[in-house]
C-alpha cells in the first residue's frame, strides 16, 4: 500500500536533468509517494509504464522568445506546430512564444502572416506576449532568436542555462551532438533529453554572432521570407530529432518559400 504519511507535490516546472536522463513533472497537485527531501521524480521505468504515464500530465513544452513576437518567434512557433502529427494535438508538445519587449496583445506582422501562410503555417488567433520567469521555466527547451534573447531569458531564469539555447545554436549543436538516442526516446522525454545533448555539446562547437537571426521588423517582404527560410532550415534540424518526419504539404511549402526567397 502506498505510503502517504510524507506527500508532497512537485511544482509544475520543475525537472531533472542528470547525467542526461531526464523525467517530466507530475501534474499540478498530484500526491505519490514519499520524498526525501523536497522532490521526487520519476524513473524511466516508470515513464515506460502507459497505465503510469496515462495519470499524470508528460506534455512537452517549447518556448520561442524575440524581441517583439511579432515576426520570427510567431513564425517558429506556428511553423513548429504545423510539423506536429496530426493526432498529437496539444498531447505530447505544445509551442509557444514571447518577447522580451513586447506589446501585449498584437497580431502577428503582416508580411510575416504572407511569409507564414506561403509555408504552410496557421497565423490566425496569434497574439503576441511579454516573456515572464514563469513562462521560461515552464518550458523544456527554450529556443531565442539571438544570444541577447537568450541573456534576457537567463536573467529571469539563470536555472534554465541547460534547457535555452539560440535556435541557430541549437541547430549546430544538434549537427554535432550525440543525439540518436534521443530519437528513439519516449516522445514525452526527448526535449529535455535533447537539451542535455546539446547542453553537453556547447565546447564542440562555440557560438558566434552568426547565431542571432535579424530582426525583419519594419523590412519589406522579401526579408521576411528570408528571415523565416532560415528559421525553418535551423527549425527542422530540431523536427528531426524531436518529432516524426514532417508533413510532406509543410515541406513543400517551406521549399517553396525557400526558392522563391533566393530568386529574390
Amino acid at each position: 500500500m502506498q505510503d502517504r504519511t510524507e506527500p508532497f507535490v512537485l511544482r509544475k516546472g520543475e525537472r531533472d536533468v542528470r547525467r542526461e536522463n531526464y523525467t517530466r513533472p507530475f501534474a499540478d497537485g498530484v500526491t505519490h509517494g514519499q520524498s526525501s527531501g523536497t522532490q521526487r521524480y520519476i524513473s524511466f521505468a516508470e515513464h515506460r509504464n502507459v497505465a503510469f504515464r496515462a495519470a499524470y500530465d508528460y506534455r512537452v513544452h517549447m518556448l520561442f522568445v524575440c524581441t517583439g513576437n511579432l515576426c520570427r518567434s510567431p513564425v517558429a512557433e506556428r511553423l513548429l506546430t504545423a510539423r506536429r502529427p496530426a493526432e498529437d494535438v496539444d498531447t505530447v508538445l505544445t509551442v509557444e512564444s514571447a518577447g522580451t519587449a513586447a506589446a501585449v496583445g498584437r497580431a502577428m506582422h503582416p508580411h510575416s502572416v504572407e511569409v507564414l501562410e506561403e509555408m504552410g503555417g496557421d497565423p490566425r488567433d496569434f497574439r503576441s506576449r511579454q516573456l515572464t520567469a514563469e513562462m521560461v521555466r515552464a518550458a523544456d527547451l527554450v529556443l531565442t532568436m539571438t544570444r541577447a534573447h537568450r541573456r534576457t531569458v537567463l536573467e529571469l531564469d539563470a536555472r534554465g542555462l541547460r534547457r535555452t539555447f539560440t535556435l541557430s545554436e541549437a541547430a549546430g549543436l544538434a549537427r554535432v551532438a550525440a543525439v540518436e538516442e534521443v530519437r528513439s526516446a519516449p516522445s514525452e522525454l526527448r526535449a529535455g533529453m535533447l537539451a542535455a545533448r546539446l547542453d553537453g555539446a556547447r565546447a564542440l562547437r562555440p557560438g558566434s554572432a552568426g547565431d542571432d537571426i535579424p530582426d525583419p521588423v519594419d523590412q519589406p517582404v522579401r526579408v521576411h521570407r528570408t528571415v523565416a527560410g532560415r528559421i525553418a532550415v535551423e527549425l527542422d534540424v530540431l523536427v528531426s530529432i524531436l518529432l516524426p518526419a514532417p508533413h510532406g504539404d509543410a515541406d513543400d511549402a517551406v521549399e517553396r518559400s525557400a526558392q522563391r526567397s533566393s530568386a529574390e
